[in-house]
């Protein structure tokens, strides 16, 4: 009986505890690259077939593309 409790009791403040939680600052603010780090942010949708590596391709570009920029400039 008193172990049933006790599960009763976690499963209703796990949540609580989860959602009290403040988010990271980077899940608002993205970060940015600068003079020490090239930083490729790469975005897909969890119901594309390949997140994962989709993402990665993403990122991967963008750090590309930055690096270019500024060899070309």
């Amino acid at each position: 009986m008193r172990s049933s409790f006790q599960w009763v009791g976690f499963i209703i403040v796990l949540p609580i505890l989860l959602y009290a939680q403040d988010k990271p600052w980077w899940v608002d603010e993205k970060p940015s690259s600068n003079t020490k780090y090239y930083i490729g942010i790469g975005e897909s949708r969890l119901s594309d077939r390949n997140y994962s590596s989709v993402a990665q391709q993403r990122a991967l570009r963008s750090i590309a593309i930055e690096i270019n920029t500024i060899i070309s400039g």
